[in-house]
């Protein structure tokens, strides 16, 4: 049995940064293979973004927050202990701590229902974040993921582009023209242009694109509602750098059983929005939880409670079944055994009565004193942790 975990970078527009990102007083984006001095602004070459990225500011007040259904959420990146805070459905705000790279960690959160993590600086000096890993579901069977992708564009013979029908556009500006290294998208850059498709089998949803410095901001919408997804939600795709193969998009809070319609929808004229494929991953149904657990921030690495926790629990509860009965019937043996005992101390009463000389008929006996308390040991069964295994969709 696994923890499934899902890993977003900073890149992807699912994280609403405020100020909006690559703002001179926000959030500016940072590349390790990409330096500023090799950035042309003109933009004649393509400003592939290449390394390891994170998005920097030292704006007091600053913030990304990012929604999800899930049990943990572990943020990384690099920050300054009492500078920044983290807060997870609007809680109290937990001051940051960091740990190496970090930066707060909650788990025990009720994996059916949708959590919202806020990131905030609370002073002026520089915080920078890098990628979030969500524990989307635990103590499930590897083998029992099923993942189902369509691609928006293929390409045949003579480089010949075909749009897959399972996507359906309404709207101007489409094309399947564009290929940048090998990767195909569907695109537009026109106001209130649409890709919608339909999908069920599907526990989590996550939609592939690109970001870059002509993108802008798009919404997506998910019928009926699930999750996250309430109604409409507005992304920025906005990028210095021309990044390949984001999810611009994820859904961990959907039914499987659910046929549902996904709407995106492109908010600015002359700026693009792309899909480039979606991932349709379908998960064993978990049960609703009773009651929604409140998290908690920690400088402890620890993940939330494992498989062999949650085996442990059944263990207990099903082996304090047995001590029940164990108790039920040690407490008949000891009521038997003072039955027998009182029946035998009234026969020698009796002898003694018979033995003696005539007595007054209301002669008085002494009762018998109380038992001993009965002591009860009950044992705990401890159990091995099992090992955990981490599969990231990036």
């Amino acid at each position: 049995m696994t923890d499934y975990n899902v890993t977003v970078t900073d890149q992807s527009p699912a994280c609403v940064f405020q100020p909006e990102r690559e703002a001179a007083n926000g959030w500016v984006s940072s590349w390790t293979g990409s330096p500023d001095s090799s950035y042309d602004a003109t933009h004649t070459q393509t400003n592939i973004a290449q390394g390891t990225s994170s998005h920097v500011t030292s704006t007091s007040g600053a913030s990304v927050q990012i929604n999800f259904v899930g049990t943990a959420v572990t943020l990384y990146g690099q920050g300054t202990a009492g500078a920044y805070t983290t807060t997870i459905d609007n809680g109290s705000p937990v001051t940051g701590s960091p740990v190496g790279s970090m930066l707060a960690t909650y788990g025990g959160l009720d994996g059916t229902a949708a959590h919202t993590l806020v990131l905030k600086t609370t002073q002026a000096q520089q915080l920078s974040f890098g990628y979030a890993t969500f524990t989307i579901r635990s103590d499930i069977a590897a083998n029992s993921v099923n993942n189902v992708s369509e691609v928006a564009v293929s390409v045949g013979a003579n480089s010949a582009t075909t749009t897959n029908t399972f996507f359906t556009t309404s709207g101007d500006g489409f094309s399947n023209q564009h290929i940048d290294n090998g990767y195909t998208r569907i695109d537009t850059n026109s106001a209130n242009a649409q890709i919608s498709f339909s999908c069920s089998n599907t526990s989590a949803l996550f939609i592939y694109g690109t970001t870059n410095y002509n993108h802008g901001t798009f919404s997506v919408e998910i019928d009926p509602p699930t999750g996250a997804s309430q109604g409409a939600r507005v992304f920025n795709g906005t990028s210095k750098w021309f990044v390949l193969d984001l999810p611009v998009f994820f859904e961990t809070g959907m039914d499987p059983t659910q046929q549902y319609q996904v709407k995106m929808t492109n908010l600015v004229g002359g700026e693009y929005m792309d899909i480039h494929s979606i991932v349709m991953m379908n998960l064993p149904k978990e049960a609703a939880s009773s009651s929604a657990a409140s998290g908690s921030a920690s400088k402890s690495t620890s993940s939330p409670a494992s498989t062999s926790a949650a085996a442990g629990s059944t263990t207990q509860a099903s082996s304090g079944v047995g001590k029940t009965v164990g108790i039920a019937v040690a407490v008949v043996g000891v009521l038997a055994a003072l039955v027998l005992l009182a029946f035998w101390f009234r026969r020698r009463k009796i002898q003694e009565r018979r033995m003696k000389t005539r007595m007054t008929i209301d002669a008085m006996v002494t009762p018998f004193g109380q038992p001993p308390p009965l002591t009860i040991y009950l044992t705990v069964c401890g159990h091995p942790t099992s090992q955990r295994h981490v599969i990231r969709q990036q």
